[in-house]
């Protein structure tokens, strides 16, 4: 559930996309979260798969998958610790 404290921390919504293992995937996606005044709080790719998984902890991640979905990137997201 969204915002259930566990212990003392406050989970957060992760936000994981694909991103092709190629020069200029990651810049792509990065550059429309910074163009909507999106802030990137954590960022961790996982390049061992191709696609590259790439997940984030962003400042408003509803917007940051409504912009991403927008701009044909697969979108998920967790709640993490």
């Amino acid at each position: 559930m969204p915002g259930k404290m566990r212990g003392n921390t406050m989970p957060v919504t992760q936000v994981s996309i694909a991103v092709e293992n190629n020069p200029g995937s990651l810049y792509r996606a990065t550059s429309l979260l910074e163009k909507e005044q999106i802030n990137i709080k954590a960022i961790m790719a996982s390049s061992g798969l191709n696609p590259v998984q790439v997940h984030m902890i962003v400042d408003d991640p509803d917007r940051a998958v409504k912009v991403l979905e927008m701009n044909r990137f697969t979108v998920s997201t967790k709640e993490v610790v």
